[in-house]
């Protein structure tokens, strides 16, 4: 958090590449971001677990992570919601060689607008 912080008071763009699964996760950082007057943009995966554990299996060393890791993130996970007042929200899904990111049209109360 220390880090954020030192980089929004400079003015610089953040980007937390890392798993929030929960709501309570993700209020810090959104209020950090509130502080610092940030666009604050939540992304929501669209996998299944098979997906996401086929996928881990072909990573190598470090990148690869524990399948009891991918078993607890899943447990814990509570897709952003408008509620947490996201500016955006975009959905992610995997495709064939990467991604596929469009707009989530869930209310994002920040601003009382539909982001499609």
């Amino acid at each position: 958090m220390a880090l954020i912080e030192q980089a929004l008071r400079r003015g610089e763009s953040v980007l937390v590449d890392n798993t929030n699964p929960g709501i309570q996760d993700r209020l810090p950082l959104i209020a950090l971001g509130r502080v610092f007057g940030a666009r604050t943009v939540g992304y929501r995966f669209v996998a299944g677990l098979s997906e996401c554990l086929r996928r881990n299996a072909l990573r190598q060393g470090r990148a690869r992570v524990p399948d009891v890791a991918i078993y607890a993130t899943a447990r814990k996970l509570e897709h952003p919601l408008g509620a947490e007042r996201f500016d955006a929200i975009f959905r992610v899904r995997l495709i064939e060689g990467g991604f596929e990111v469009e707009p989530e049209p869930r209310l994002c109360l920040r601003e009382k607008h539909y982001v499609a």
